[in-house]
Formats: structure tokens, C-alpha cells, sequence
């Protein structure tokens, strides 16, 4: 989304996948040190972030330093992408008209004001919620199963619509249009079931 933005979409797109297959590397890496070192009992019984605690077993206390170095960098990372991705979407649905041009509002540096602050207190308002309820993560976790119901529900609904009013196409389309009404369906039931 946010390659839009950049003067080479060709550099952008080597970024991505640079950067998801270096991830993909860090993530198989954390995934199998542990157990080669420590039996499962013990890295249970560490404090968080475990991955700390292992690598100051493994290379002495600078491993530790060097994690939560890392996890300084991560949660800056996260919190740029809260800032900026919703911000991004709401301002591309705006140039789409898909949103109310208010949202399409840039300053002086092609940033998405108007966006970027409606977003951003939604953000603080749901952060705000987690502060009030024993069990934020299951809150938020319903909350997310929630917005992706609906959407997969248009979504369904919408390839449904599509499908049935072009399904008297004929050769290939015809066969295809088929197949989406049957996929829709099954999706259909899929939502009912899994909700």
C-alpha cells in the first residue's frame, strides 16, 4: 500500500520481498533455537521476553541487550505501521470516492492530515478500551473475527451478485461464473459455520 508513495515501484517490490523473506528467516530461526537449547520445562519457566533470556544463555548478556534492542525497534515499527497504514487506506478510499473527500485532505508533504487524526483516535479509543476489561486480548481477538466476517461477507455477497448477473456469458466465462456461484455459496457456508 504504502509503494504508492515511493519513486521506484521496481525497488519497492524488491524491498517487500527482501524484507518478508528475511522476516520468514528471523521467524524459523526464533522458532527452532529454543528447543535445541533448553528443555521445554525451562523456557517455560523464563520471564519475558524469553528470547532474551535465551540468548544471554546462549552468548552471555549481550544477547539479551541486543533482543531487547530488537524489540525496541519492533514495537517503533508497530506503531508507525498503526500510525500510518490505516492512515493510507482511509486516504486512498477517499481519492477513490469512496470515503468523503475529507478524508483526501494532504498538507504541504503529501501526508493525509485529516486521516492521519481521525485515525489515530479511533486507534488511542480502542487502545483506551483495553484498559477497562480482564481479558483485552480476547476482546481484541473478537473484535478482529468480527470486522473480518463482515468484510468476507460483502465480499461474498458481493462475487455472488456479480456471478449470477453474469452467468449467462457463454464458453469459458460461463463455466467460470458457474464455479464462482458454487465457491460463493461454500463460502457462504463457511462464515455461517465458522461464526
Amino acid at each position: 500500500m504504502m509503494n504508492d508513495r515511493a519513486e521506484s515501484k521496481k525497488t519497492a517490490s524488491k524491498a517487500t520481498i527482501l524484507g518478508l523473506a528475511g522476516l520468514l528467516v528471523i521467524y524459523i530461526f526464533i522458532s527452532m533455537l529454543p528447543y535445541g537449547l533448553l528443555p521445554r520445562e525451562e523456557i517455560v519457566a523464563m520471564g519475558q521476553p524469553t528470547m532474551a533470556y535465551l540468548m544471554e544463555y546462549l552468548v552471555g548478556p549481550w544477547g539479551a541487550i541486543l533482543i531487547n534492542i530488537g524489540l525496541i525497534i519492533s514495537i517503533l515499527g508497530c506503531w508507525l505501521s498503526w500510525t500510518m497504514l490505516p492512515a493510507e487506506t482511509t486516504l486512498l478510499m477517499a481519492q477513490r470516492n469512496l470515503l468523503p473527500k475529507k478524508f483526501g485532505e494532504v498538507n504541504a508533504k503529501n501526508a493525509p492530515t485529516f486521516s492521519l487524526l481521525f485515525m489515530t483516535i479511533l486507534t488511542q479509543m480502542f487502545v483506551f478500551t483495553l484498559l477497562f476489561t480482564d481479558k483485552a486480548y480476547n476482546f481484541a481477538y473478537s473484535l478482529c473475527t468480527a470486522a473480518l466476517f463482515i468484510t468476507w461477507l460483502f465480499v461474498v455477497l458481493y462475487q455472488t451478485k456479480y456471478s449470477a448477473q453474469h452467468i449467462q456469458r457463454v464458453g469459458r466465462s460461463e463455466k467460470l461464473n458457474h464455479r464462482h456461484c458454487r465457491q460463493c455459496v461454500l463460502h457462504l457456508g463457511h462464515l455461517g459455520l465458522r461464526h
